[in-house]
C-alpha cells in the first residue's frame, strides 16, 4: 500500500490531466483498477490516514487533532493482517503518522522519518520488504508532494520557469506562504502549480523504479498494490491555498489505484458509485483472506472490476470532517449530491465561518460552482431541499455522536514537533480549533434554533 501525500486525483494522466505527470502510475493503473471517484474522510493527514487504518469516519477513530490518537481499543488493520500470518513493515515520512498517534499498532517494523524523499523512502522499504519470502504487508508513505514544494533538480522546471517570489516564502512557513500567495495573481499560481506537478513527476519516477524492482524480484505479477492519498491540495480556486480547512473536491476528491494479482479483472475502472477512503479497511484485510476462501471476491463484475471492489462503495452517505482550523465543518454525498458547510475567505484574506450550506451536484458539476440551493424552482426546488435536509441530518448525527463519545485519546507534543506541524500548517497560532456549533438531539443549534 502506497500513501502519496496531497495527490490531488485530477493531477494525474489516468484521471484525464493534460500534464505528463504520472506516466508510471498510469502504467499501473493500466495493469489495475481505477476508482473514478475515491472520497477522503478528511483535508488532512492524521484523520485521514486513521480512517483507512481503522476503517472508520474520523469522528469515530478519534484521532481528529494534532494532540488526539486512536484508542488502544480500536482494531487497526495491520493487527487482523498479522493475526493471519502476515509480517507487517511501514516507512512513513511525515511525523502525523507516527507511533504516538496510534498507527504502530500490527507492526514487526515501524519507521517515520520525516527527513526522507521519495526515493530514500523507497530504497530502505523495498531492503526490508524483498528480504524475507514470507507473506508481508508493506505500507510505504511517501511525503515529497506536500507543501513545501520543492521537486529534485532533475525536475525543477519541467512545467514552467519557477518563481524566485514563490520559493522564498515557502521558507517563511505555511501561514506566511498563505498570507502572502493570497495578495499575488496568476504568475504565483501557476509557479506554484508547476512545482507541485513536478514533485508529482518525480514521485511517480521513483515509483517507476519500485515497480521495476518488484517485477525483477519476482513480486511484482503475485502482488496486491494500492495507490492511494490521503487528501488533495489548493491553489486559490476559493481563495485559499494548501488544505487541511474545506471540503470542496478539491481537497477530498484522491486517487486509488488497485492492482491485483495477476492483473485479475485489470484495465478496467470503477465509476459506479464512489468509494470512502474508510474502505480501504475492508479491502486490505479482504485481499489479505486466503486465496480459497477470497474465489468470489476475485471473480469479475458486468462492468469488468473485481467483486471485492465493486463491494467498497457505501450504501449510506460519506461524511468528510474539517476540523483542524476553526468550528468543526462537515460534508455529507450521496446519489450525486453533495451539501457542505462552507468556509469563506474575506477580501482581507480572513476565515470566515459562516453559517448556512452549500449543496451541489458532483456529477454534473465536478468544480461544485453552481449552489442548488440558490437555484431551482417549484418541484426541483423542493427535491432539492429535500436532499439537502437528508444530507444535514446525516452530517449532525455525526456532529451528536462525536460530541458524546469524543473517542480519541489526548496525547502531549515536545517542542520541535509542535514547531514542525506548525511549520507545515497542521497547528495554527490561534490555538486549537474549537468544537463547532452546538446543537439538540432534533440537530438544531442551541444558541440560535432560527438557523
Amino acid at each position: 500500500m502506497i500513501s502519496i501525500d496531497t495527490l490531488r486525483a485530477d493531477h494525474l494522466g489516468l484521471y484525464g490531466y493534460g500534464r505528463d505527470t504520472s506516466p508510471h502510475l498510469d502504467r499501473l493503473a493500466r495493469d489495475g483498477v481505477v476508482v473514478e471517484r475515491h472520497v477522503a474522510h478528511s483535508p488532512w493527514t492524521l484523520p485521514s490516514h486513521m480512517s483507512m487504518f481503522s476503517g472508520v469516519i474520523p469522528s469515530e477513530h478519534g484521532a481528529t487533532e494534532p494532540v488526539s490518537a486512536v484508542s488502544p481499543a480500536r482494531t487497526l488493520f495491520p493487527e487482523i493482517l498479522k493475526d493471519r500470518g502476515y509480517r507487517n513493515i511501514a516507512f512513513t515520512t511525515n511525523i502525523l503518522i507516527g507511533a504516538s498517534y496510534g498507527f504502530s499498532a500490527g507492526f514487526d517494523i515501524f519507521v517515520v522519518k520525516a527527513e526522507w524523499n521519495a526515493k530514500t523512502v523507497s530504497d530502505n522499504a523495498l531492503r526490508w520488504y524483498l528480504g524475507d519470502k514470507r507473506p508481508t504487508f508493506l505500507f510505504l508513505h511517501i511525503f515529497d508532494p506536500h507543501y513545501p514544494y520543492d521537486p529534485p533538480k532533475a525536475f525543477r522546471g519541467r512545467f514552467g520557469p519557477g518563481h524566485p517570489g514563490v520559493d522564498k516564502i515557502q521558507k517563511e512557513g505555511f501561514y506566511d506562504y498563505f498570507e502572502w500567495m493570497n495578495k499575488h495573481g496568476a504568475p504565483e499560481r501557476r509557479a506554484a502549480v508547476d512545482l507541485y506537478d513536478e514533485e508529482i513527476a518525480s514521485t511517480d519516477a521513483v515509483l517507476g523504479r519500485v515497480f521495476e524492482r518488484l517485477r525483477a524480484a519476482g513480486r511484482y505479477e503475485n502482488s496486491w498494490i494500492i495507490v492511494t492519498s490521503d487528501h488533495g491540495e489548493e491553489f486559490g480556486e476559493r481563495g485559499l491555498w494548501g488544505h487541511g480547512i474545506t471540503l470542496y473536491d478539491e481537497m477530498l476528491r484522491v486517487p486509488l489505484i488497485i492492482k491485483t494479482p495477476h492483473g485479475v479483472c485489470g484495465g478496467s475502472r470503477f465509476a459506479s458509485a464512489p468509494i470512502p477512503q474508510k474502505a480501504l479497511f475492508k479491502l486490505i484485510t479482504g485481499a489479505a483472506l486466503p486465496p480459497a476462501q477470497n474465489a468470489a471476491a476475485m471473480t469479475c463484475t458486468d462492468e469488468g472490476v473485481p467483486r471485492i471492489v465493486a463491494d467498497l462503495a457505501d450504501a449510506g452517505p460519506i461524511i468528510a470532517e474539517s476540523d483542524l482550523v476553526g468550528p468543526r465543518r462537515y460534508a455529507a454525498m450521496e446519489q450525486g449530491r453533495k451539501l457542505i458547510e462552507p468556509i469563506n475567505v474575506s477580501a482581507a484574506g480572513v476565515l470566515e465561518f459562516e453559517s448556512g450550506y452549500e449543496l451541489y451536484n458532483f456529477e454534473n458539476d465536478p468544480k461544485e460552482r453552481d449552489n442548488l440551493l440558490t437555484t431551482g424552482e417549484g418541484s426541483m426546488a423542493e427535491r432539492i431541499a429535500a436532499k439537502a435536509g437528508a444530507l444535514h441530518q446525516a452530517s449532525c448525527r455525526t456532529r451528536l455522536n462525536y460530541a458524546a463519545t469524543r473517542p480519541g485519546e489526548r496525547i502531549a507534543l515536545d517542542e520541535e514537533t509542535k514547531a514542525k506541524l506548525k511549520s507545515l500548517g497542521y497547528i495554527s497560532s490561534s490555538g486549537e480549533p474549537d468544537a463547532g456549533v452546538a446543537l439538540d438531539e432534533n440537530c438544531m443549534p442551541i444558541d440560535n434554533p432560527n438557523l
